[in-house]
């Protein structure tokens, strides 16, 4: 019996990947009349360079992916929202999002940030601060100030007073999970790069631009 489109299948040879292509008779010699059914598969990982394979249906079996790994705010939505709320409402009185990457990753990082952004893609890059230092990772820099005692411990982030990019009175949390859901949930826009004077973290800043 041939698997939906779509549906996810594994195999000892070829690891998981996902069905792509309807049943078809494959031949294996003259003597072979019907022919051994086999699928289209696209692999989670290339094998020997190839992404898409025919297999044999007999020798694919249904896979369930394994549950991901829930976030920190994924944690706090299920255990504890009102550490998100507290958290919203000391955002926004002076609260904002920073965002730095490599000149490598930036235009990637673009279009990742306009899926959960009203930001399109051109307009994304003019909110990170592309910097020389090909080694930078991807950053997301929350800056507040005055967050009350225990929240950092409720939200399972770092509150880092010393932060590169926060001011005097201000604490820096480097969190990608959180800033997400600021843009996503709450329509927050970050800090355009333009904006950032220097670096701020020992980096020499550039500006970024669109393909």
């Amino acid at each position: 019996m041939a698997f939906e489109i779509g549906e996810r299948v594994t195999s000892s040879w070829t690891g998981p990947g996902t069905i792509i292509g309807p049943l078809v008779r494959v031949k294996e010699d003259e003597s072979d009349v019907l022919g051994v059914p086999h699928q289209m598969v696209r692999l989670d990982k290339p094998l020997f360079g190839q992404t898409e394979v025919l297999r044999p249906i007999a020798k694919s079996l249904p896979y369930v992916d394994p549950p991901k790994k829930l976030t920190d705010v994924q944690k706090a939505l299920q255990t504890d929202p009102e550490s998100l709320a507290i958290f919203l409402q000391v955002f926004k009185k002076s609260g904002r999002i920073l965002i730095s990457a490599a000149p490598d990753t930036a235009e990637l990082l673009a279009a990742q940030l306009s899926s959960v952004s009203r930001l399109t893609p051109s307009e994304a890059v003019d909110y990170i601060r592309v910097v020389t230092d090909r080694t930078h990772a991807s950053k997301f820099d929350i800056i507040i100030s005055d967050p009350p005692i225990g929240l950092a411990d409720r939200l399972r982030v770092n509150f880092h007073l010393n932060g590169h990019r926060a001011k005097k009175g201000e604490v820096q949390i480097n969190s990608r999970p959180l800033a997400e859901w600021l843009m996503k949930e709450h329509d927050v826009v970050p800090e355009k790069a333009s904006n950032l004077e220097g670096g701020g973290d020992g980096t020499q800043a550039q500006t970024a631009t669109a393909s």
